[in-house]
């Protein structure tokens, strides 16, 4: 049993290691231990060890979601197509590297998206990888507070009320910052779909052709240069847009949704916090629901969870301290709560409804005057 274990952590076949370096400290400790030492070392294992909870934790880990999950990555036959199902949890109608010819040419890579593909954003994050990634997220104390600060920008809806012309003109100029990122999906998707035509013009054009004739000099090649052309750029790209517009498929870029009263708004809100998808709720005052266009003076407030803002409660802190307030929990939070960001959103749509130009930030700061 002695030779028996101690060929075992000898044998550099059966063990793996991070490197050779450690491997080669392991052998040069275990293959040292006298038969003396390997016996205690393993009565000591085997007196610490639970087989029962042992074998428990494998049948449960077997059977849980992340590593079923983790059992469809193969990075090294499908690279891009488990990046793709780690980041976003959804898997690619085919292979990323490996789907159908568009094109005779045999150094095409293979790409296809699927057309037919819902344009709704948050349908990739009800799959069950998306699930577990989330939960690995919140249960984890390192990201935890990470997430919870990201989460309402990623996945939270900004309701707003009154649902009028005037105020949806507003809110589509303060959302231009998703229409932007929206459009960048559109664009990958189209990619996806009309690349085909790209690949049969840059393949076999006339125009390119005469670009070959014309450019075909062996002698301008450097020496030992790789065997790359213009066929692995284009499947680059392809793999890369394909990924992006699944990973951009995971945000909510969907984030204004109209109310019709302030109190719809509330009830509304309350809802969504529970499912922890509430960014922040719009009210616009003093709003004329006939107009077509905003007034000259356009007043709104921003209601928010109270924990994503800073408290309203006090009007100043109970000692004072010199310096800026620039604590990043206590004197940040209308910055990582995202209060700060939706308030120059709504503020440049204002601007932009009224004059159609846009306006350089303003700075941000809070005076405190003390007396006495």
């Amino acid at each position: 049993m002695d030779n028996n274990l101690q060929s075992i952590l000898c044998n550099g076949t059966l063990l793996e290691f991070n490197s050779t370096a450690d491997k080669e400290t392991f052998q040069r400790v275990s293959c040292s231990l006298t038969p003396g030492e390997l016996r205690e070392t393993r009565r000591a294992f085997q007196q610490n060890l639970d087989a029962q909870k042992l074998a428990s934790a494998i049948s449960k880990l077997q059977n849980s979601m992340l590593f079923n999950a983790a059992n469809s990555l193969d990075f090294r036959s499908d690279m891009m197509g488990s990046i793709n199902l780690m980041l976003c949890g959804k898997e690619p109608d085919v292979n990323s590297t490996n789907s159908r010819n568009i094109s005779t040419s045999g150094f095409m890579t293979n790409f296809t998206y699927n057309e037919t593909q819902n344009n709704n954003s948050t349908n990739n994050n009800s799959s069950a990888f998306c699930q577990t990634l989330v939960d690995i997220l919140e249960n984890t104390p390192g990201l935890r507070y990470v997430w919870s600060t990201f989460q309402p920008l990623l996945q939270g809806k900004v309701l707003y009320t009154p649902d009028t012309v005037s105020t949806s003109l507003i809110v589509k100029e303060a959302n231009n910052t998703f229409h932007a990122i929206a459009m960048l999906k559109e664009l990958a998707e189209a990619w996806g779909i009309h690349g085909h035509k790209i690949w049969d013009f840059m393949q076999d054009s006339s125009q390119m052709n005469s670009m070959r004739t014309l450019l075909n000099n062996p002698g301008d090649r450097p020496p030992g240069a790789p065997a790359r052309d213009w066929r692995d750029s284009f499947n680059s790209t392809s793999e890369i847009l394909a990924m992006l517009a699944q990973f951009i498929g995971c945000f909510d870029l969907d984030k204004f949704q109209a109310v019709p009263t302030e109190a719809n708004l509330v009830e509304e809100s309350l809802r969504l916090l529970k499912e922890e998808k509430f960014w922040a709720g719009i009210v616009f005052e003093d709003i004329d629901p006939q107009a077509s266009d905003p007034p000259a003076l356009v007043k709104y407030k921003i209601r928010m969870d109270i924990d994503e803002v800073e408290r309203t409660n006090k009007a100043e802190d109970r000692s004072w301290s010199p310096g800026a307030r620039d604590h990043s929990y206590n004197d940040l939070r209308y910055v990582w709560g995202g209060f700060a960001y939706l308030q120059d959103m709504i503020d440049h749509g204002i601007i932009r409804t009224h004059t159609a130009k846009s306006q350089p930030k303003f700075p941000m700061f809070v005076g405190v005057i003390k007396t006495g």
